[in-house]
This record gives structure tokens, sequence and C-alpha cells, in this order.
């Protein structure tokens, strides 16, 4: 029997979103199910706090 699994590129996705892409709708809301914005979130949050330091 067929599962419904998706499979993301994480590393991928997230060198795309970090360089300012936009997920179209569905798109987004298969990542909101996976719960990739958490994830992303981390690590958006990571990388806003080091420039913040730099400053």
């Amino acid at each position: 029997p067929i599962k419904n699994q998706t499979y993301s590129n994480v590393p991928a996705i997230l060198y795309f979103l970090e360089k300012g892409a936009q997920p179209t709708g569905t798109v987004y809301d298969i990542l909101r199910k996976a719960e990739f914005f958490k994830e992303f979130r981390v690590s958006f949050d990571k990388k806003e706090s080091k420039k913040k330091n730099r400053e």
C-alpha cells in the first residue's frame, strides 16, 4: 500500500528561504504540516542574533 509520505530536502529548503524565496500556498501548507517552520525559525533566530552581536 502507498502511504502519503512526503520527503523534504531540509538543507535546500532552508537555503532558498534564507535567500528570500516565498513558498506557494500549497508548499507552505505542506511545510507547516511537517512543522518545518519551527526548525526554520530556530535557525533564522540564531543567524539574526549572530548579526546583532557583530554590530
